[in-house]
This record gives C-alpha cells, structure tokens and sequence, in this order.
C-alpha cells in the first residue's frame, strides 16, 4: 500500500524483460482506479500490439514512441 491519492499523477517505467503483459494484467485493478497514469515501457520483447490492446480493456490510453526500443502509453 502506497496511499497513493487519485488525483496525484503516475509514472512508471516497466522494463521487465517481455513479462510486460503480466505484468500490466497484474497490475489491473490499479490501473482502472488511477485516472492519472503515464507508463513508459519496453515493447521490443513484448510487441506494441499486445501492450495496447492489454490497457486498452482496462482504460482509454494515449500512446506514442519514446525512443527505438521504449513506448509511452498515457490513460487520458
């Protein structure tokens, strides 16, 4: 428990050698309870494709490329 307030805005970096999807599914329940949450993550393992459509049942997300190997994805 983090105390985390659901106005207070939320970054994360999630670089988890392609356990990218369990984690995201892991973390479910906070992330359709925060309304302010940017991740940063590693798509090379993963792919781009499954990230988006793991947040995208879970909230309704911005995404866009960070660098060659790193995506953000900001629930909006």
């Amino acid at each position: 428990k983090f105390n985390i307030g659901k106005d207070e805005h939320i970054l994360f970096k999630l670089d988890v050698e392609g356990m990218e999807a369990e984690a995201l599914q892991g973390s479910a329940n906070f992330i359709r309870q925060y309304p302010h949450i940017t991740y940063i993550l590693e798509e090379k393992f993963t792919g781009k494709t499954l990230i988006q459509s793991i947040l995208d049942k879970l909230g309704t997300f911005e995404y866009g490329m960070v660098d060659k190997l790193n995506m953000y994805a900001r629930k909006v």
